[in-house]
């Protein structure tokens, strides 16, 4: 059998089907993309406001999340546990001043 020379009309044709193809796929990826940063955009990161959650609500989102961000971008589950654990150091350490530099407690006058 041989082959028949696509038309130019063909061509075209085939190449607007794979072109709506490729942005139906693209934005699937997108959402995909999207649902995988919510947890994220939802307590503030990503965005120009303030973070709109606690310092140990933030660690557990980074390290919950981390590997489904490694398809967006290789490095940030290194980031995400790197940066939790310093949340974490930080929050230990002031805990541990404010104990240590609390005012006495006061002792009963007889």
């Amino acid at each position: 059998m041989a082959d028949t020379p696509m038309t130019d009309e063909e061509a075209a044709a085939l190449r607007q089907q794979l072109a709506a193809h490729d942005a139906v796929q693209n934005e699937a990826r997108k959402a995909a993309n999207r649902a995988k940063l919510q947890p994220l955009v939802d307590l503030g990161l990503g965005g120009a406001g303030v973070l709109t959650c606690s310092s140990a609500e933030l660690a557990t989102a980074l390290r919950t999340n981390a590997m489904a961000l490694a398809d967006l971008d290789a490095t940030l589950p290194n980031l995400a546990f790197s940066t939790a654990q310093v949340i974490e150091t930080i929050g230990d350490r002031v805990r541990s001043l404010v104990v240590q530099n609390a005012p006495a407690p006061a002792t009963p006058e007889a």
